[in-house]
């Protein structure tokens, strides 16, 4: 990976305007790439570019805004995409929510299975004719190792039954496992490589909404159980870069990465016929039951 360069190549980096995301986009500027940053808030996108620009000498980077909590704006984003990239080398997955309460998104689901997973779902399957027109090509989906304790009931995807948010969290992550699963599984042969991550234990603006006094004691006690110190941003884009780039991983698709190593993920993230489930019923929540099928 130290050797590649991306040089002609078009990749798209969501919550790219701090954390891991804008430590991602800014080694993939390095590299000679052409940036999309996917950002909700114009102005901190707009710095973000700035600084990468400013920092790597490249100035093939461009914001493109995209707010995960509306498929309005999911499907904004893509079809100005379309109307502008000739191709997608990269889409790397990277934004996240994690909330005190029970949000709803613009279309009225769950904010954290809206954002983490719903919303990256509708991206990605909108993009999906780019990514095998430009092939090989890749798919990075930021999962986490919160899915350990997290499997989904499919009975109440929504989380109305029972809130808790460290565990509804951890649920999308579980989900967007599934999706990487199912994802690999669709694209087989098609020159798609599917990759799920866990970045490692990031100090992010992942938890501005939480109270900090709650969301410091519930991080401070996972970090301890797992014995773990806090990673700075550039050092949890590592393993996103390694999915990204690494050319010995290329037909791994569908695997689950941490560290920069092929991991194992719990089986209930991972099952086959829960991913397809997950795949479908997404299928239906976002509405595209009536579109041209993968």
């Amino acid at each position: 990976m130290e050797k590649v360069m991306l040089t002609g190549k078009t990749v798209v980096v969501t919550g790219a305007n701090g954390g891991i995301g804008k430590e991602t986009a800014r080694e993939l500027a390095a590299r000679g790439a052409r940036v999309i940053l996917g950002c909700r808030d114009a102005e901190r996108a707009d710095e973000a570019r700035q600084d990468i620009v400013k920092s790597t000498g490249n100035s093939d980077v461009h914001v493109m805004i995209l707010n995960l909590a509306s498929f309005q704006s999911i499907r904004g984003f893509v079809d100005k995409f379309k109307q502008q990239e000739r191709r997608l080398d990269i889409l790397i997955n990277n934004a996240g929510v994690l909330t005190q309460r029970r949000k709803m998104t613009d279309d009225c689901f769950e904010m954290m299975f809206g954002v983490n997973h719903l919303g990256h779902f509708l991206l990605t399957y909108l993009l999906l004719d780019k990514l095998k027109s430009s092939a090989p090509s890749r798919v990075v989906t930021l999962s986490s190792v919160g899915h350990q304790w997290a499997p989904l009931d499919f009975n109440d995807l929504q989380s109305e039954r029972s809130f808790g948010s460290i565990k509804v969290y951890g649920k999308s992550k579980t989900a967007n496992l599934l999706f990487t699963t199912h994802l690999a599984e669709l694209t087989k042969g098609q020159g798609i490589s599917a990759y799920a991550v866990h970045p490692g234990y990031v100090e992010t603006g992942l938890a501005r909404e939480m109270d900090n006094c709650c969301f410091k004691c519930c991080f401070a006690f996972i970090l301890k159980c797992c014995e773990r110190k806090l990673l700075s941003s550039a050092d949890g884009a590592k393993t996103s870069l390694y999915c990204a780039m690494e050319p010995s991983i290329a037909s791994h698709s569908g695997r689950y990465y941490t560290e920069s190593k092929e991991s194992r993920a719990k089986s209930h993230a991972t099952d086959p016929e829960k991913a397809r489930k997950l795949w479908e019923a997404s299928v239906r929540l976002c509405g595209l039951d009536q579109e041209k099928p993968i």
